[in-house]
């Protein structure tokens, strides 16, 4: 006869209960495994040694049983494996550390740089060294033990003297320093001195061409590319040749000989319009007919400008100098009618005058 108690210790073990009247002990009845939802483990055996793993409500996983020497290591999203190359930490989280507690007190703690780079592998020598040694490196990985060396003497080297120094001492540079050492093995600024620089032998004055190269400019034909040169006279008291593009002075310039410009002579038909590299216009025009004149659109102050009726005939065919801005002299224009008549103009910042 089943008792009240009897039926829920049945109920609640999902299976049947063989029991007496009053019950000692109970024994499992049902189909094995017993399921994880109940309680168990979905397992009929479990391997020696491994470790379970849960997956769930599915039956206990197995993982290993690990080989000698290796380490239970953590895998993100997915079972711990057993391995011999454990690795501690992880990118953008915590980096790995290695501590190593005393035997009776304190630890050491090994680790790497945040940033450190990929693939470093240091491999410990096969023996323990010898006393004073220091652990090196062959750069590719591999470490030993070297001795370290004890400086016990410098000797001072070429183009210096001072000789051997133990203990304290100094070295100093030799006077004169060769050209081989590059000096110029003479400790005045001679010019004998100066020959016994390489590239320095030649005659005039020494223009640097580049890093380390030179070039000699005779001292008669100097060629200046760019720059000011304040305070100085070309050519000395018998001037040669000067060519510029652009002149300015801020005081008298006084020309020895004369004055020698550009004198363009226009023989089209048509109008003139002069250009700031003009100094003379001459106006010849194989026909004869009026001509304007269109002087510079914007001068500079200061700005001399000539023109010249080289034709001879003003009177019949009028030359009409017209300004861009301003005027001549009061006037909006000015007109030249006079045979081989011949007028200069200058610009004072705001009109032309009649020079």
């Amino acid at each position: 006869m089943r008792t009240g108690r009897h039926l829920v210790a049945a109920a609640l073990i999902g299976s049947l209960i063989s029991t007496a009247t009053t019950p000692a002990a109970a024994s499992y009845m049902g189909t094995p495994p017993l399921l994880v939802v109940n309680g168990g483990s979905g397992l009929t055996t479990a391997t020696a040694h491994a470790v379970l793993t849960g997956e769930g409500t599915s039956a206990f996983g197995q993982v290993g049983p690990g080989g000698a020497g290796t380490l239970l290591a953590g895998v993100a999203s997915a079972d711990p494996t057993f391995t011999s190359t454990p690795t501690l930490g992880a990118n953008g989280g915590t980096g790995g550390t290695l501590t190593l507690e005393g035997s009776t007190s304190g630890s050491g703690v090994i680790q790497v740089a945040a940033a450190a780079g990929a693939g470093i592998v240091f491999q410990l020598p096969s023996a323990n060294g010898s006393s004073g040694n220091a652990l090196t490196t062959n750069g590719a990985g591999i470490t030993s033990w070297s001795p370290v060396g004890t400086l016990t003497s410098v000797t001072c080297g070429t183009g210096l003297s001072g000789g051997t120094i133990t203990t304290t001492g100094t070295c100093s540079i030799t006077a004169p320093v060769t050209v081989a050492l590059g000096g110029t093995g003479s400790i005045s600024a001679s010019g004998t001195a100066l020959d016994n620089i390489t590239g320095f032998s030649g005659t005039g004055l020494v223009n640097r061409t580049g890093a380390g190269t030179y070039s000699f400019m005779a001292t008669n034909a100097v060629a200046f590319t760019g720059g000011t040169i304040d305070g100085v006279t070309i050519g000395g008291t018998t001037p040669a040749a000067a060519h510029f593009t652009t002149l300015s002075t801020s005081g008298i310039t006084t020309f020895g000989s004369g004055e020698v410009g550009p004198v363009r002579v226009v023989t089209a038909s048509g109008a003139v319009t002069m250009a700031t590299t003009d100094n003379t216009i001459e106006v010849d025009k194989t026909t004869g007919a009026a001509t304007t004149v269109n002087l510079v659109s914007s001068p500079t102050p200061g700005t001399r400008l000539c023109v010249k009726d080289g034709k001879g005939d003003a009177s019949a065919n009028n030359i009409t100098l017209s300004p861009a801005a301003g005027n001549i002299d009061g006037g909006a224009t000015f007109i030249m009618n006079q045979n081989y008549q011949s007028t200069c103009i200058q610009y004072d910042g705001t009109k032309w005058i009649i020079s």
